[in-house]
């Protein structure tokens, strides 16, 4: 999610990740939303507690269908699997992010955005 105004450390967008059996859901900042970003957060903060999925489900972000992030996803021995273009409700994620937005905007409109 982002880019939001960037924080004092160097943050600017916001990776969501949730355990769709167990509904568990946590959010890492980001300086830039790269694919390497992406795949080094989900495996040291992630993966490294939870274990590697067998399905990785993403929207169509040019991030998350990146031949880098495919082979990733090889790699971690998962199935790659993304939502239909224009139909974000096909992804569980979507209803945390919708939470997570209206809270930033909130925290954002009061100026506290220094994590």
């Amino acid at each position: 999610m982002g880019p939001y105004p960037r924080t004092s450390k160097g943050k600017s967008y916001i990776l969501v990740a949730t355990d769709c059996f167990s509904r568990w859901t946590e959010a890492y900042t980001l300086g830039t939303a790269t694919t390497k970003n992406i795949t080094e957060t989900l495996e040291r903060e992630f993966f490294s507690r939870f274990g590697y999925p067998r399905v990785c489900l993403s929207d169509n972000g040019p991030q998350f269908v990146s031949n880098d992030m495919l082979s990733a996803i090889e790699r971690w021995g998962a199935e790659g699997w993304t939502t239909p273009t224009y139909h974000p409700r096909a992804n569980p994620v979507e209803r945390r992010n919708q939470d997570l937005k209206k809270g930033l905007r909130a925290a954002l409109t009061n100026g506290k955005h220094t994590t």
